[in-house]
């Protein structure tokens, strides 16, 4: 099946892109945390946000392109095919797996997509942490600091967050929209079948 093997491919293909816009993560939140130990400022630290979340929206919607294109294969391809069934059964995995709590979803070693930006938020944040303690600021001025740093940690949390539950159910809607789609064009089928014109 010559579209069957495109698909995959294109599925393959935006695993590199996801993989590639990792890579960029850790470069660019590498250099920022470079450039910030030689300045004083905790806040310099958490510049790599900038990139976490924007870096991490493409990823999802990368994540997403590659759902379209599983329900698709599932639909169209792996319904009456007892040979090729790798999306449906990765399907049904994933469907087991969606009554687990937001949390397990966000942190589940399992789930390795958002490791890179949780690691990398939780680095940024430590290193900024650890500036702002060692400053020479008023206990009271560390503990300020600190909350403002936590904040954009629990921001990108919030964000996966909402997030963490959201392929599984994407993939389903998009199966339900695939699956209209193929019923409206075998009723057109038959419809065409018995009415020969």
């Amino acid at each position: 099946m010559k579209e069957y093997e495109m698909l995959r491919q294109e599925i393959l293909d935006n695993s590199q892109i996801i993989a590639q816009y990792n890579a960029l993560l850790y470069t660019v939140t590498v250099a920022i945390l470079a450039f910030s130990f030689e300045k004083e400022s905790p806040f310099l630290c958490l510049v790599p946000y900038v990139a976490i979340i924007p870096i991490y929206l493409l990823a999802e919607e990368q994540r997403k392109t590659t759902a379209r294109i599983a329900s698709y294969m599932i639909v169209f391809l792996e319904a009456n095919n007892n040979e090729h069934q790798w999306e449906t059964r990765l399907y049904k995995k994933t469907i087991t797996r969606e009554s687990e709590s937001v949390l397990r979803h966000i942190f589940n070693l399992n789930r390795p997509s958002k490791i890179p930006y949780l690691f990398v938020s939780f680095v940024c944040s430590i290193c900024a942490i650890c500036k702002a303690i060692i400053s020479n600021s008023t206990n009271s001025e560390k503990c300020l600091l600190v909350i403002l740093i936590l904040i954009p940690t629990v921001f990108t949390t919030v964000i996966m967050a909402r997030n963490a539950k959201r392929y599984a159910h994407m993939k389903r809607s998009y199966i339900k929209q695939w699956q209209a789609i193929k019923d409206a064009e075998e009723a057109q089928k038959r419809n065409a079948n018995r009415n020969p014109q």
